[in-house]
């Protein structure tokens, strides 16, 4: 995701940081629930890191948020056809829209939710074909919707049964 989200208002063609983290990454990165990535990060620190007293700890979980997240879109994106991961709003079914972006955090989350495998691998066979799925039919702040969407068309599972 680097080079393609927002730094500074005048940042045109980006995505929107204060939407994708209000919306997307702080309801997976906080440090309760059972759909964070804190409930499967395995660390003998993790309560320290709750409390706000290790920071080395919390360095680490920094750490592994990126690199689930990243496996995730990286899942996402070996599925899509060529020239469809940009946020050139000119480009025809460009894929990388904040709606869209947050709508996939949130499916991390229902994934979690659900005690799915966020093997590299097992992302990747659950993303097959959704170079078909329609995005168009989402927008503005639909990130949930799409994201139940995704993970019932997807992963086989009923977002109801998760809630």
């Amino acid at each position: 995701m680097q080079g393609v989200v927002e730094q500074y208002f005048f940042d045109t063609d980006k995505l929107k940081t204060s939407s994708i983290v209000s919306y997307g990454l702080r309801p997976l990165v906080k440090t309760g629930g059972e759909d964070s990535l804190f409930s499967i990060w395995t660390h003998e620190a993790r309560d320290d890191v709750a409390a706000g007293k290790n920071d080395e700890a919390l360095a680490e979980y920094v750490t592994f948020c990126v690199t689930t997240i990243n496996r995730l879109l990286v899942a996402i994106r070996k599925n899509l056809s060529s020239g469809r991961w940009t946020t050139d709003r000119n480009a025809e079914k460009r894929v990388l829209a904040t709606t869209y972006v947050n709508s996939f955090l949130i499916t991390l989350r229902l994934l979690i939710k659900a005690g799915k495998s966020l093997a590299q691998t097992d992302l990747e066979k659950g993303f097959a074909g959704i170079d078909n799925f329609d995005f168009g039919a989402y927008h503005s702040s639909q990130y949930k919707r799409m994201a139940e969407q995704i993970v019932d068309v997807h992963f086989g599972m009923k977002a109801e049964a998760l809630t």
